[in-house]
């Protein structure tokens, strides 16, 4: 077993396991026993995972990006620069609307996801809002973290705040659970009605 070297999410190892000569009870696979005895369904059962797992992935997404947000307010705050929410956006500074925007994003994409995840506990089938829910929140998180460091310079780049941590880690939520290229195909497969052998 190697440990691979990454990116982000570092306080959580990655390896590859290799199952080599070696017997796994039916019981133990992925899905259901019924499914594991048809070879095509075991497949099917890791989608039905994924679908259920992806908002999950959104909800992690989320909770850096409101990390990253809550502490670039913080900053501009302690810098005295406090944003005017009653303004129009047309009298705001440029970094107010700018913050603003950020709020924005990942206000819709916990709506988004707070979506998702509530169709999987009332067991209504979620494909497109689990992929679309990950797509968002992937998409966020990268923006948001990636614009917090832009905007505190030096400061967003330091290893004496957390926010280069979170702008490394913001990455991979666009990664597992399938990628969000591959969401969006899921996506545009449920809206278009195409099988995934016509659009590809």
């Amino acid at each position: 077993t190697k440990l691979e070297k990454k990116l982000g999410i570092r306080c959580s190892d990655t390896a590859a396991i290799v199952l080599q000569d070696c017997r796994v009870p039916l019981e133990n696979m992925l899905g259901t026993v019924e499914q594991g005895k048809k070879t095509s369904e075991g497949y099917k059962g890791v989608l039905r995972t994924f679908e259920a797992t992806r908002p999950l992935v959104g909800a992690s997404a989320l909770g850096i990006a409101r990390a990253a947000l809550e502490f670039l307010k913080a900053k501009l705050a302690e810098g005295g620069i406090e944003i005017r929410y009653g303004l129009p956006l047309s009298r705001m500074t440029n970094l107010e609307a700018e913050v603003v925007e950020l709020e924005a994003m990942l206000r819709s994409a916990w709506l988004l996801t707070l979506r998702a995840v509530w169709m999987v506990d009332n067991k209504i089938a979620i494909n497109a809002e689990s992929s679309m829910s990950k797509i968002k929140a992937g998409d966020a998180v990268v923006k948001i973290t990636q614009k917090a460091v832009e905007l505190l310079g030096p400061m967003g780049y330091s290893r004496e705040h957390l926010l280069e941590k979170w702008f490394r880690d913001a990455k991979i939520n666009d990664l597992y659970e399938g990628t969000g290229q591959i969401n969006r195909l899921i996506v545009a497969r449920r809206i278009l009605g195409y099988s995934r052998h016509e659009l590809s």
